[in-house]
Parts: C-alpha cells; structure tokens; sequence
C-alpha cells in the first residue's frame, strides 16, 4: 500500500512540474527554480518520501527536520542563530526519543510463541 502511495506522489510530483513548466514556456506564469534555499528541497522531499514509503524514522525525522530549519533561515523567516542554537539540543532530544521509545514501537503484537517439546 505504501508503495503505491509513493508511486502516486511521484507521478503527482511530475505532472505538475510539467504543467509548471508549460505554463512558464506559455508566459502563464512565472517560475523561478532557483529560490532561496532551493538546494533544501534535496533534504525535505526524501525525507518526506521515506515517511509515505518506510513510516516515520529517526533518519527521515531528522532530514525533514533539519531540511525545513534550514530552509526557514534561507528564506528569513528564522535567524541563522537560533539554527545554530537550537540544532544540537533538537538532535539530542530526538536521539533520546528514540532510545526511550524504540521498544514501544516494535512490540510483537499477535506473535504467539510456542515452546519446544
């Protein structure tokens, strides 16, 4: 099933970039690639992607984190220090996170184990 959503965000991923780029082609709008903080869409997309396909996860946790903090700075809608103050405590506290709670999250519910004879 997750794959298949993967499948569809992808499919709908192209379809609009393609309408986006016909409609920049036709002078329907203006299109600029190249935004501020365009290179973090390389950190938030798979990570994004990893979340639909895979579940939530530490990795993808921290990409998407660090991929939207970092864009936020590029485009001025957060200081570059308050990045630079707050990154190693988030990092921290998503690490301890995941130590504390990986268990709860990989029970094996339903698994019924049967002893030897």
């Amino acid at each position: 099933m997750r794959k298949r959503i993967s499948s569809v965000l992808w499919g709908l991923l192209f379809i609009a970039a393609g309408v986006g780029i016909v409609g920049h082609m036709a002078g329907a709008w203006e299109i600029n690639l190249l935004f501020a903080g365009w290179w973090t869409l390389f950190l938030i997309v798979p990570a994004l992607l990893g979340m639909v396909e895979h579940g939530i996860r530490i990795g993808n946790t921290i990409g998407l984190v660090l991929g939207v903090a970092l864009l936020s700075c590029c485009r001025g809608w957060l200081p570059w220090e308050v990045l630079y103050r707050m990154l190693v405590p988030t990092v921290m506290i998503l690490i301890g996170g995941v130590m504390v709670f990986k268990n709860l999250f990989h029970l094996n519910l339903g698994r019924v184990k049967v002893p030897n004879e």
